[in-house]
């Protein structure tokens, strides 16, 4: 049982649409948060091009304040070549940079930016984290034996 996995997230596709209404950014991401929270062991690093105007502390700010705490970094930029499956490299470099003990998973909308074996639930950009990715997240974070969460029933 591995005590810890990192999350790399994506928002544009997955947690709204891309382009969208200021209305409707972050529509899917109370969605995540919930499985989330029977899964305290996943943190969170950003990966999406958001990363790149904004700060850590800004780019906390759509979750829910339990869950800001466990958005601990973003990926790096890194100046690539444009046919490299570049932000698979990020998250590696991350890892690599500061988890290297620990598994990961990347939620995204664009499969083309992870190489051929990285662990990558994608989502479709129309439809971002819905029911399905959902159930898919869980079910993946199951099998992954991570301690439980602490809830009022397990006291």
């Amino acid at each position: 049982m591995s005590d810890q996995i990192i999350l790399f997230l994506d928002f544009d596709g997955v947690l709204h649409a891309p382009n969208c209404r200021d209305a409707f950014l972050f529509e899917h991401l109370a969605r995540l948060e919930a499985v989330l929270y029977d899964f305290p062991a996943v943190s969170i690093v950003v990966s999406s091009s958001w990363r790149e105007r904004r700060s850590l502390d800004q780019l906390r700010t759509p979750f829910a304040v339990e869950m800001q705490e466990r958005v601990i970094g973003s990926t790096p930029l890194l100046r690539f070549q444009r046919e490299l499956p570049h932000r698979g490299l990020e998250c590696t470099t991350w890892m690599a940079q500061n988890a290297p003990d620990l598994g990961w998973l990347a939620i995204d909308d664009e499969p083309s930016l992870f190489g051929p074996h990285q662990p990558v639930l994608v989502c479709d950009s129309r439809l971002g984290f819905d029911d399905k990715r959902s159930a898919e997240l869980r079910a993946k974070l199951l099998k992954l034996d991570l301690p439980p969460a602490v809830t009022s029933r397990s006291l």
